[in-house]
């Protein structure tokens, strides 16, 4: 998927949207997600700059009230949203989830930018 930069700018802005495995709680900084993958998708010959806007402990609803005004303090390019691993640590209904990652989902189309999504899920 290739994203370009807004006008004016050098880079096409990403910020990585999540809770502590964005945020790479507990990690080294240079063994932290978002710095890897933007060294990553750099090598591929995609350079961005890849923002680490990760909460250490968020769940999914806390994101979703999050989301908005992160995103209109610092429009974006592109998006990666990482969500889900404490709501299953704390017993959240799959269920329950679903009417906030459909709300997630809509941001995207509505900013015009193209966005990644891993979404974590309890095994069947």
């Amino acid at each position: 998927m290739k994203i370009t930069a807004a006008a004016g700018a050098s880079l096409p802005r990403v910020p990585a949207f999540g809770d502590g495995l964005t945020a790479g709680y507990g990690l080294a900084p240079e063994k932290r997600l978002v710095p890897r993958l933007a060294a990553w998708v750099t090598r591929q010959g995609q350079p961005v700059h890849l923002v680490n806007d990760g909460v250490a402990g968020e769940t999914t609803a806390q994101g979703r009230a999050r989301i908005a005004s992160r995103l209109a303090q610092h429009p974006p390019d592109g998006g990666i949203v990482e969500l889900g691993r404490n709501d299953l640590r704390a017993g959240v209904s799959p269920a329950r989830e679903r009417p906030i990652w459909m709300r997630f989902w809509r941001w995207p189309a509505r900013l015009g930018v193209r966005c990644c999504w891993s979404e974590s899920r309890p095994r069947a």
